[in-house]
């Protein structure tokens, strides 16, 4: 963790806020990630749209918990455009 943690999520935390919809890659390291569990907090918390996105067939073997807790939808890179209409 950064020591600048509450700065970058003060800023972090101003974009989703400006934005509809909150798209994060999923991987399996972005799926250990504490700051993507973060950032889809703060986007169910601002009552923005969550999709967690992954490479063609690469969805990680062990799917973060947050998935199933904030019921976000994950979809292959190539279905991403239909759930962004």
């Amino acid at each position: 963790d950064s020591d600048r943690a509450s700065y970058i999520k003060r800023k972090i935390a101003e974009r989703i806020a400006r934005s509809s919809i909150t798209v994060v890659y999923l991987s399996e390291s972005t799926a250990l990630s504490q700051w993507v569990h973060w950032e889809v907090q703060k986007s169910i918390e601002l009552n923005k749209k969550v999709v967690a996105v992954y490479p063609k067939g690469k969805l990680p073997a062990q799917p973060p918990k947050w998935i199933s807790d904030y019921n976000t939808k994950a979809v292959p890179w190539g279905k991403l455009s239909d759930e962004l209409k």
